[in-house]
């Protein structure tokens, strides 16, 4: 079954980005260009721009490297970008992590629309790190929607959806790559539909929640978390650089790597430190790590 064609890809660097696009060329899909946003110096709204190989093996320029895609920078969606893009004669255009909000003019290009992938089973966790608050909720399941994008913030008709388990002490690089590769095998699936027209639109249901980009304040933990809930929350969000206050004894405790948890343990004291490593009560539980 064939997919649709012309297909543009937008995406920021990373592996929930990258493992879609490979996904799609491994299918036969005819992307004729793939967008990233720019960086802050960048004067043009666009520029074209070499894809490079040593850009990773896995990474957006090195899949737009190998399959010889043009690769365009993008600091601009407004009119310029807009008078430029229906050259390319769009059937439709997939987005994977743009932080920007997308003109509705530019919605309405495409023959059938953009398609956005989003790593949450929406209408639940709307916003731009869905993940990283499914971890800090406890959560042990996320999931990734293909969705058409309208006005609003991932508010969109469903295409489909797929539940994305949160592993036990699973990292950013792993969770993220974990994401991506289901987000390509139901973008793929998604676009073969809407080839064979038997693709459904779901309007979202009602209810749902959205989260803004997390601050400092948010990666407060707190002693009446499971060890276990803390220690998920740790490992899966490490890669933002943040430490991890936490308020235990009348003393507050900036952590920095989570080591390690013992599920039912039972302190003397709420905290007990050895060294650079540090021993905390939580309900119930021991979390185990490293002070920042």
């Amino acid at each position: 079954m064939t997919l649709p064609a012309p297909i543009l890809f937008f995406g920021i660097p990373g592996p929930f980005a990258a493992a879609p696009l490979a996904a799609l060329l491994s299918a036969g899909a005819n992307v004729t260009a793939v967008f990233t946003p720019a960086r802050e110096r960048q004067a043009a709204p666009l520029e074209r721009v070499v894809p490079l190989p040593t850009a990773g093996a896995s990474s957006l320029m090195a899949h737009a490297h190998q399959a010889q895609i043009p690769f365009f920078t993008v600091r601009d969606l407004g009119a310029e970008f807009q008078e430029w893009l229906p050259g390319l004669r769009p059937a439709v255009a997939c987005v994977a992590c743009w932080r920007r909000r997308i003109p509705p003019e530019l919605l309405a290009l495409p023959e059938h629309g953009f398609l956005n992938l989003h790593p949450s089973l929406l209408p639940d966790y709307r916003g731009p790190y869905p993940l990283f608050w499914a971890l800090r909720d406890g959560r042990d399941e996320s999931g990734v929607t293909v969705h058409w994008m309208d006005e609003g913030l991932d508010s969109g008709d469903i295409a489909l959806q797929a539940p994305l388990p949160l592993p036990e002490g699973v990292g950013p690089a792993v969770l993220d790559r974990a994401a991506g590769e289901l987000a390509g095998e139901l973008l793929v699936e998604a676009l073969r539909r809407l080839a064979a027209g038997t693709l459904e639109r779901r309007p979202q249901p009602p209810g749902g929640s959205y989260q803004p980009a997390p601050g400092p304040a948010d990666f407060v933990l707190h002693t009446d978390w499971s060890a276990r809930r803390a220690f998920n929350f740790m490992r899966g969000t490490s890669d933002w650089g943040q430490p991890y206050p936490v308020q235990a004894g009348g003393e507050r405790v900036l952590l920095g790597q989570a080591l390690g948890y013992e599920p039912a343990a039972r302190l003397p004291a709420p905290l007990v430190r050895l060294d650079d490593r540090i021993r905390l009560q939580f309900s119930p539980g021991v979390l185990i790590a490293t002070t920042a």
